[in-house]
């Protein structure tokens, strides 16, 4: 993952075991997610309305979809 020219490398056996990690990059907050039955990961920008959202994982899934939990807001993101 790339931004701002700086780039970020997460263990393979940290994102299995967490599925999401909470980072800032160049100043930009990010959400790496990462999905085991496919093997792939997405990056979300986790501010909203000038809110920082921290997310976690909320134990559901939905159509094999991961749920994120956002900690602010205490909603789930899909």
């Amino acid at each position: 993952m790339g931004i701002g020219g700086l780039a970020r490398a997460y263990p393979i056996q940290i994102l299995i075991w967490h599925d999401i990690v909470n980072d800032v990059l160049d100043g930009i907050p990010v959400a790496v997610t990462f999905c085991q039955l496919y093997n792939s990961a997405i990056v979300f920008y986790r501010r909203l309305d000038r809110v920082v959202h921290g997310n976690g994982v909320s134990g559901k899934m939905r159509k094999s979809d991961l749920i994120m939990w956002d900690h602010q807001t205490k909603s789930w993101w899909q």
